[in-house]
Parts: C-alpha cells; structure tokens; sequence
C-alpha cells in the first residue's frame, strides 16, 4: 500500500512496514508537531513496533509515543519484548504512551498463547 492510499490532509505518516506480504505499524502525527522517528522494527519473536518524538510547546520535553502488533498465537513471552523496549525508552525519555492491538487473550491465562 503506497503513502497516497493513507493519505489524510494535515497528517504526516510514518510508517514501519513489514519485510514480507504487507501488515505493519504506523503512526499519523498533525502538521503542526514537530515528529521524528525514533526507531522502528520487530523484535525476535515478532512483536512489530514504531517509536515516535513528538516535540510540542504543551509538554516539557518531547512526548515518545510507541505504537505496537502482537501477531495472535505468539507465545505469551512476547509480551515480555514490548516491555523491554518501553523499559529501554523510558530511561532516556520522560513522557511515554505506548499502544497497540497486543492480542492478550484474557479469557483463559492457562494457555501459553494468551
């Protein structure tokens, strides 16, 4: 899929696509912000993820804003990757919001793919 099929008026993209058949993050950012990529990837078990800086006058210091894709039936330790890398960005970085779809099945926590 090509930036222009995303395309919204007064929005930036970015984006961190996947390496094989589609599927990956992105994050929209206003015009207005100031926003820079910090790193994006996919960690060894699959989580794919997409950090963002975006500096504002309303905040202190730059908000680091982390979008997140737990593919279903990773084994639950993967949700172990997405801490590690709010944990790596939070000792550098003092505002974070982190979000996603992380496929956590609540429903029965017996299973090692919950």
């Amino acid at each position: 899929v090509g930036d222009g099929e995303l395309y919204l008026p007064g929005y930036t993209l970015y984006r961190c696509d996947r390496s094989q058949c589609g599927g990956g993050v992105a994050v929209y950012c206003a015009d207005h912000l100031s926003c820079a990529v910090l790193s994006c990837g996919s960690s060894a078990s699959g989580v794919e993820y997409l950090w963002v800086s975006i500096d504002s006058r309303l905040f202190s210091s730059p908000l680091v804003f982390g979008c997140f894709y737990r593919p279903p039936n990773l084994p639950s330790q993967s949700v172990h990757d997405v801490c590690y890398s709010m944990e790596k960005m939070m000792i550098t970085k003092k505002n974070l919001v982190a979000c996603g779809d992380f496929n956590v099945g609540m429903a029965d926590l017996n299973k090692p793919y919950s």
